[in-house]
């Protein structure tokens, strides 16, 4: 029962249940490491498409394809790392690495992410391609209070959007 409320049934990510549950434990990780944490909120440019065209089964699989994309592109980034999707078409990442990190470094992460996402998904005998609009924001660095940290990292996911789309914007940008 634990595992299911706590976990999105589709993709295996943790889900918004267990990121609220789990933003103490975060807070204090990070504050007894004295090391920053980087939120990255990535939203899907294109899901809607995939799924009036294609049919919610391929839109389904999709969703399971980038959460399998997302895990193996950072496997190897040492450090915290948890994943979740926070419904629809919208993901977060949570990063606590095991060395101080700086924008630079979130960067590196993040677009590592949005090249993953960007290559040609071959589902069901189709080639369909989306893009990825990521928002990232970095605590202490942007404000004291993670969950401002957070609401940040989601606006500037919005900013990303706006402003064509298929990139990333960072807090500390706009």
């Amino acid at each position: 029962m634990e595992e299911l409320a706590h976990r999105d049934k589709l993709t295996g990510l943790e889900n918004r249940t267990a990121l609220e549950e789990c933003m103490k434990v975060i807070a204090d990780e990070a504050r007894k490491s004295g090391k920053a944490i980087s939120f990255l909120y990535l939203d899907l440019d294109g899901f809607k498409m995939v799924n009036d065209s294609y049919g919610h089964e391929t839109g389904d699989l999709l969703l399971k394809t980038v959460a399998n994309r997302m895990r193996k592109c950072l496997q190897d980034i040492t450090g915290y790392i948890r994943f979740y999707r926070l419904g629809g078409d919208e993901f977060l990442v949570i990063y606590l690495p095991d060395f101080d990190q700086s924008i630079e470094e979130t960067s590196i992460s993040a677009n590592l992410i949005l090249s993953s996402l960007n290559k040609t998904y071959h589902l069901e005998g189709k080639d369909i391609t989306v893009g990825c609009s990521i928002g990232g924001a970095i605590w202490p660095q942007d404000d004291p209070d993670l969950f401002t940290v957070m609401r940040y990292a989601d606006e500037a996911l919005y900013v990303s959007k706006r402003s064509g789309k298929n990139r990333i914007t960072f807090k500390s940008s706009i």
